[in-house]
C-alpha cells in the first residue's frame, strides 16, 4: 500500500467516526428543534423554532441564554457533519478512479517505439523531468590547466562554490544542467552556470554565480550579463537567480540552502 493509500484510508476512517459521533451527540445532547437569530436596535434577539413549520419561534429570553447556545451548537455540528459525509463521498469516488489510469500516465504507458512516434499532449512530473534532463547540449570546454572539480554525481565544474551549488541541488532533488546553451539578443550565445527546473511549475529557471565581484573587469562583464537578461525579459527573482561572492565575502552555504528552497522547489 502506497503513502497516499494509507492517508486516503486514515482520511476515511476520521470522517467516519466524526460522522457517527456526532450523529450520537445531537440525538443525545441537544434540544429538539433550530435557532433562529433577529436583531433589534442592534441587539441579537434568540428564538427557538419548533420545526420546519415553525416560522418566527418562541423568543429565548436572556435567563435562557444556553438554549440558544445550544441550538447553535447543534447548528454548527449538523453543517459540520454535512461537511464531512460530502468530503467521504468525494473520496470515495477519488477511490473508485484511482483505480483507472490518469490522463498524465497515458504516455509512459505506451511502448518505446510508439513514444518514438508520439508527441505527448500530457505527461507526469517524472517523466517531464526525464524528458528535460534527456536533451541533449553542448556546454563549455575546460582549459587545460582547468582545476579539476568534480560533484558528487562526478560532473566537472569550474570552481568550488559552483561545486557547492551543484551538490545541493542535487541534493535537494533539483534537476539541474550545467553551462547549458542560452541565446540572448544582444550578446548571442552565452551558458548560465546553472540551468534550473522547478518541476512544481515545469519551468526553468538561470542561476549565474558571481565568484569575482571585487574584480573591476569581472564585475563589469557581469553587470552587461545582467542587464542582457533583463532585456530579453528574464528578471531576476522571477526567470534569474543571482548569486555573488568576493575574496572577502565567500559564498554562503546557508543561503544558497535558502535560495533552493525558496525558487526551486
Amino acid at each position: 500500500m502506497s503513502g497516499s493509500d494509507c492517508n486516503l484510508n486514515s482520511r476515511k476512517a476520521f470522517l467516519v467516526k466524526l460522522i457517527e459521533d456526532i450523529e450520537k451527540k445531537i440525538s443525545r445532547d441537544y434540544p429538539e428543534g433550530s435557532l433562529r437569530i433577529s436583531r433589534s436596535n442592534g441587539c441579537p434577539q434568540y428564538y427557538h423554532r419548533s420545526g420546519k413549520s415553525d416560522r418566527y419561534g418562541k423568543y429565548i429570553p436572556k435567563r435562557e441564554r444556553s438554549v440558544a447556545e445550544q441550538l447553535a451548537q447543534k447548528q454548527y455540528e449538523k453543517d459540520l457533519m454535512q461537511a464531512a459525509e460530502t468530503e467521504l463521498h468525494l473520496l470515495e469516488i477519488c477511490e473508485t478512479i484511482k483505480s483507472g489510469v490518469c490522463p498524465e500516465e497515458v504516455y509512459s504507458l505506451l511502448s518505446q517505439e510508439r513514444r518514438k512516434l508520439v508527441k505527448p499532449v500530457l505527461m507526469s512530473d517524472d517523466m517531464f523531468v526525464q524528458e528535460w534532463m534527456n536533451r541533449e547540449y553542448i556546454g563549455l570546454g575546460f582549459s587545460d590547466d582547468a582545476p579539476e572539480l568534480l560533484t558528487d554525481k562526478g560532473e566537472r565544474v569550474r570552481s568550488k562554490s559552483e561545486l557547492i551549488i551543484a551538490n545541493l541541488l542535487a541534493k535537494e532533488g533539483v534537476p539541474y544542467k550545467y553551462e547549458c546553451p542560452l541565446r540572448l539578443k544582444g550578446l548571442g550565445i552565452i551558458h548560465p552556470d546553472f540551468t534550473a527546473l522547478r518541476r512544481s511549475t515545469r519551468r526553468e529557471k538561470y542561476w549565474e554565480h558571481l565568484g569575482m565581484m571585487d574584480d573591476p573587469e569581472y564585475a563589469a562583464r557581469a553587470v552587461r550579463k545582467i542587464s542582457a537578461y533583463i532585456l530579453n525579459g528574464i528578471y531576476p527573482g522571477e526567470g534569474l537567480i543571482i548569486t555573488a561572492e568576493t575574496s572577502a565575502a565567500p559564498i554562503n552555504i546557508r543561503e544558497i540552502k535558502m535560495i533552493i528552497e525558496h525558487y526551486l522547489k
